[in-house]
């Protein structure tokens, strides 16, 4: 075993600790009205969860070195490790349970770390000066924000109603319409990648710009995750630019550490944490919680619905699980991309969702490494960090991973001079 696997190992360990204590005591107490257990530590579930910890240390990597990399990092820590800790919160998996959904989350991390297909060089276009790109997106971005904001919702800053907006957002703008599709592709793709751009390349102007909208987004529309999602994109392309990437997956280890602590001070001195509210059970425990119920979704479908997904008749089956375990019908209960395919679209639907997002990483590896493209490293961490709560073709397209994919290859690479471009043929 390799001392950098040995590492991981501890350094998860110390995370995985820690994560319980805080939801110990604070968590499993505030949300006890959720059904949420204080977690079992007899023998058997410590040795199971070890095993866990030791296949997550093999599955994110020590240093970044190709885009893949990031969504080993961001399924390993957000998805396979809320796995880990909290798919037994409520009482609906039992132990045996919870082994088999790991595995079935497992599986697509293999893959990607596995899949190498492409032996052949890619070609680009790289016609396209970059800052006419990166401005089209400005227009989009404002075009959009002006848009929403003529749509009469009731805008502001407090905390305590951004649900509140958020549904009345939803209302008033609408689904499946031209200005949702174009403020989601803003508030989850356009906004943070002008941020990471303009931390990358020293452009104040799209670094201001992306962070204002994302201070628009939760004024508007209460999107809290907008800012956040930015502000990671933004140290991301500082990192970039002073060749420090690589350590990133130390950043987020030492992050999740320092989080748990910040969390146990807080609760040390006030008796309660907004942090362990606002991040840890956020970010994890809610994150395993609705891994679980998507489980027993599928441990209890009939051959047909196995094989298919759910019957269309149910309507959405994020709302289904929002009505049926959450008992709200208006609770959109968004979970990682593989069980949301599984459960929509049966086994069938979650092999190929395996596929194609193993086909994407591998294609973005060799672009990297064909034009070692700075910009490629946004389109695999985004698409990576929407994987964990969003439908992989709603990523794809409506959050914009497949423009900024376009756009990317349509800009100049850093070493385009010395790259023939591509001739179309007719």
């Amino acid at each position: 075993m390799k001392k950098s696997n040995i590492k991981n190992i501890l350094i998860i360990s110390v995370s995985v600790f820690l994560l319980r204590l805080v939801y110990f005591v604070q968590i499993s107490e505030s949300n006890a009205y959720l059904g949420y257990l204080p977690l079992k530590l007899d023998a058997f579930n410590i040795f199971v969860s070890a095993l866990m910890v030791i296949c997550i240390a093999f599955i994110i990597p020590v240093k970044i070195e190709r885009p893949s990399d990031f969504f080993l990092l961001f399924y390993g820590v957000i998805v396979l490790l809320s796995c880990t800790i909290f798919s037994r919160t409520t009482v609906i998996i039992d132990q045996f349970g919870a082994i088999i959904l790991f595995v079935i989350l497992l599986i697509p991390a293999l893959v990607v770390k596995k899949i190498h297909i492409f032996k052949y060089k890619l070609k680009i276009v790289g016609c396209f000066n970059p800052n006419i790109l990166y401005y089209g997106l400005v227009a989009m971005i404002a075009l959009a924000g002006i848009a929403a904001a003529t749509r009469g919702i009731s805008a502001g800053f407090d905390w305590d109603s951004m649900y509140d907006r958020r549904l009345e957002g939803r209302v008033r703008i609408g689904e499946g319409n031209l200005i949702a599709y174009l403020i989601e592709m803003a508030v989850n793709g356009f906004a943070p990648f002008l941020g990471y751009v303009g931390a990358l390349r020293n452009k104040v102007f799209f670094l201001i710009f992306s962070i204002s909208f994302s201070i628009f987004a939760f004024w508007l529309l209460g999107v809290k995750a907008a800012f956040l999602m930015t502000l990671i994109f933004v140290l991301m392309g500082f990192m970039t630019r002073r060749n420090k990437l690589q350590h990133l997956p130390a950043v987020v280890s030492y992050g999740i550490i320092f989080i748990c602590l910040s969390a146990l001070g807080e609760y040390a001195i006030y008796g309660f944490s907004e942090i362990a509210e606002t991040f840890v059970r956020r970010a994890f425990v809610v994150q395993g919680v609705l891994q679980s119920y998507f489980y027993d979704l599928i441990a209890n479908f009939n051959l047909n619905s196995f094989l298919f997904g759910l019957d269309k008749s149910y309507g959405r089956v994020t709302f289904y699980v929002g009505s049926q375990y959450l008992g709200n019908p208006d609770t959109n209960a968004n979970t990682n991309a593989f069980l949301y395919s599984f459960a929509t679209s049966g086994i069938l639907g979650y092999i190929g969702a395996v596929l194609f997002v193993g086909l994407f990483f591998s294609i973005l590896d060799k672009f990297f490494y064909s034009f070692k493209s700075k910009d490629i490293f946004f389109v695999a961490a985004v698409y990576a960090l929407l994987l964990t709560e969003q439908a992989y073709t709603t990523a794809m397209v409506s959050s914009g991973v497949a423009v900024l994919t376009f756009i990317v290859w349509l800009i100049k690479s850093e070493r385009q001079s010395s790259i023939k471009l591509m001739t179309i043929s007719r």
